[in-house]
């Protein structure tokens, strides 16, 4: 009966450790301010993470918030302890005021 009760603790414990297992992004910086610029500057920015977490990192799409800006981004699985990159840029085409 005590064999029994600590593998019982061990498929626990190690299921609980598997359950929790995630990737987790760190951002080497996490905010950009460009301020205000010209139309005819565009401006870009390239965003370095590293997976710290545990599990493989899988981005499946980055979106913008307006059409004046274009986003790509490392499209490859990221394992932990590996970097990735998501990238701005703006066109310099801005719509409305």
């Amino acid at each position: 009966m005590r064999k029994f009760f600590l593998l019982l603790i061990a498929v626990v414990l190690l299921g609980g450790v598997s359950a929790n297992a995630q990737p987790v992004m760190k951002f080497e910086q996490s905010i950009c301010d460009f301020g205000t610029f010209p139309e005819d500057a565009p401006q870009s920015f390239v965003f370095k993470f590293t997976n710290v977490g545990d599990e493989t990192l899988v981005i499946h799409q980055v979106s913008t918030f307006c059409n004046c800006t274009v986003a790509n981004f490392t499209k490859t699985p990221i394992e932990p302890g590996k970097a990735g990159v998501a990238f701005f840029d703006s066109k310099g085409v801005f719509l409305g005021d």
